[in-house]
């Protein structure tokens, strides 16, 4: 078991709220020349990405980024029957593109790291319960248990050229990611989805741009995966709010944020929008729920985040997994395997890997999580134990 430093009294937070503008657009607003601002939001990847940048060369780098999700989008994406990915799908293997190639390393490594919870192999279960096209259903259990069978990373043969052996996932030149790497097999019936790490990734190759563009500030959100890029411009911290899902009303438990009211009703309405936010710079803040994409059928809640253990949407006793890390690809693939592992199991990897560590071949950087478990109980570990604020009462982990 884990141990507990401390139970930290509610604070209470200023709630901000940012609105997103679905349409392509550009804005350069002028100030000085080194906080010069420009923004862009977009549609990619099936949700909206919104960046704003300042700098001398702000408009530019906010152009660069949006260049760089769209083509990844094209790379990545099971939606696109032309995508790198699909093709590969569709003929149980291929040539990788440096991109493609580090990605599959990448999901390997963080396949064994979570001792199976995240799998990129999970594609042919999204698709039995219509997640990869919208038309959504709870499949028949033999027809589960045959596809599920798939969903078994060890099945893969990838073979690692030369030149795919990244310790830091975010090295890689842009020469790179144009040539072709390594090679991988699929088992018959099986299909790849990085839909838990391209977002993650997209967020690192969009800091390299950022770096190369010397931009002084910046901060992005791609569909909810967040990354503050150094401080902002009146050299503060960000400040990132957590949803909270006991808002969503898919939940019937009472939350723990003092409350004295008993009148069902008036709690609902009591409930904090967030729980919690966090003072942070250069770091990457993601969160999972079952919450963001569900169905309901026979009046039972169906969510995306699969546990290819069982086949079926993971009940593992979390509703909210946020990750913080400066790598936004291990925050965006660890969010989802410990929505599977539950409390105790990600706590405990936390604890093995959350100070740094190397595995696999890969320097795991250090990442810190908060969580929020279905009786509405917030644990929050050491190392954001200073920069976390919350109006519950929280639970503080030590290493």
């Amino acid at each position: 078991m884990y141990k507990i430093r401390a139970q930290v009294k509610k604070n209470n937070i200023i709630k901000t709220l940012c609105l997103c503008i679905l349409c392509p657009m550009i804005m350069l607003c002028q100030g000085c020349a080194d906080n010069r601002e420009a923004s862009v939001s977009f549609y990619a990847m099936d949700t909206i990405m919104q960046i704003t940048c300042y700098g001398k060369n702000a408009k530019e780098a906010a152009e660069a980024a949006q260049r760089e999700i769209d083509r990844l989008d094209e790379l990545l994406s099971t939606g696109n029957d032309n995508s790198e990915v699909s093709t590969i799908n569709r003929n149980g293997g291929g040539e990788l593109s440096g991109d493609t190639d580090e990605l599959v390393a990448y999901a390997l490594m963080l396949n064994k790291l979570t001792d199976g919870a995240y799998d990129m192999t999970v594609y042919p279960v999204m698709e039995l319960w219509g997640f990869t096209t919208g038309e959504y259903a709870v499949p028949e259990s033999s027809a589960l248990a045959d596809t599920l069978r798939l969903c078994d990373s060890s099945l893969v043969d990838y073979e690692a050229s030369d030149t795919s052996d990244f310790s830091d996932i975010s090295d890689a030149t842009d020469e790179h990611k144009q040539q072709k790497q390594g090679t991988l097999k699929l088992a018959k019936g099986q299909g790849i989805d990085f839909g838990g790490l391209a977002k993650g990734y997209a967020t690192d190759r969009l800091v390299q741009i950022f770096d190369e563009y010397n931009i002084k500030s910046a901060y992005f959100s791609l569909g909810g995966n967040v990354y503050c890029y150094h401080k902002k411009t009146d050299r503060t911290d960000w400040n990132i709010a957590i949803e909270n899902p006991l808002t969503s009303g898919l939940y019937s438990v009472s939350d723990n944020s003092d409350s004295s009211n008993n009148d069902a009703d008036a709690q609902k309405n009591t409930i904090p929008v967030y729980i919690g936010a966090l003072n942070v710079h250069d770091k990457a803040i993601v969160t999972s729920g079952g919450y963001e994409r569900y169905f309901i059928e026979d009046g039972n809640v169906y969510h995306h985040i699969i546990d290819t253990s069982t086949g079926y949407p993971a009940d593992s006793g979390l509703i909210s997994v946020t990750v913080i890390s400066e790598s936004g690809t291990l925050a965006d693939g660890l969010s989802t395997a410990c929505y599977v592992l539950g409390l105790d199991n990600s706590i405990e990897l936390w604890k093995k890997y959350g100070s740094g560590a190397a595995f696999g071949g890969y320097d795991v950087p250090a990442f810190d999580l908060v969580l929020m478990t279905d009786d509405g109980s917030v644990y929050a570990t050491e190392g954001i134990a200073e920069s976390f604020k919350s109006d519950y009462a929280y639970t503080i982990v030590d290493n």
